[in-house]
């Protein structure tokens, strides 16, 4: 259990619900989180996903209304946010949960992100290349974050297509095959193995 727990408004407009969580003492890295839309920060599976991560890690995640997959703008204006409250000294990770793996992928070009965690993402194609969509735009370019993926064997919203665009625009991408349903990445163990990875790739960089 978290030991920090400071709900806030994240200063984007509209004005988003937030909260903050972390463990006493020091943490490795700062993970801000791009939920599905229309996900409430007390829904059972994410409030649990974002204890298990606290446990090790600095959380800071805000609500993103029905509608807002690829709110990529928002997204950025919450790091700004963020990083003006509370400093930029802790590296950042962002982990984008389903729909929110869009905007999670757009922070990509952003300087502060050091890595980029997706679960379950269900990320739309560009009409005519079939990449996948990183807010309003095709991911592009090649990038030197560690990109990890949990998917659940299940997992519909992501085509061999999109997952073969996301290996050639990240080399660094790691790709681990959960057992169950789309809910598995937020039980355990997977919350800590989130943390551990989020905490071994801000070293690498």
């Amino acid at each position: 259990m978290a030991t920090l727990r400071q709900d806030v408004w994240l200063a984007v407009e509209p004005r988003r619900r937030g909260v903050r969580l972390g463990p006493f003492g020091d943490a490795p890295a700062r993970v801000f989180v791009c939920p599905e839309p229309g996900t409430r920060l007390d829904d059972a599976p994410l409030a649990g996903l974002l204890d298990g991560l606290a446990e090790r890690l600095e959380v800071v995640a805000y609500e993103q209304s029905d509608g807002a997959a690829s709110d990529a703008h928002a997204a950025l204006r919450s790091i700004e946010s963020i990083e003006h409250r509370w400093g930029r000294e802790i590296p950042l990770v962002v982990l984008g949960l389903g729909s929110g793996a869009s905007a999670a992928l757009a922070l990509a070009q952003n300087p502060s992100v050091r890595a980029i965690a997706l679960v379950n993402p269900n990320l739309p194609s560009t009409p005519g290349t079939g990449e996948p969509r990183a807010g309003d735009a095709s991911v592009g370019g090649r990038h030197d974050q560690p990109l990890l993926l949990l998917t659940s064997r299940v997992h519909t919203g992501l085509s061999s297509a999109a997952l073969d665009a996301l290996a050639a625009h990240w080399p660094q991408l790691d790709v681990i095959l959960l057992p169950g349903d789309d809910g598995a990445g937020a039980r355990a163990p997977w919350p800590a193995v989130l943390a551990e990875w989020a905490a071994w790739a801000v070293g690498t960089r």
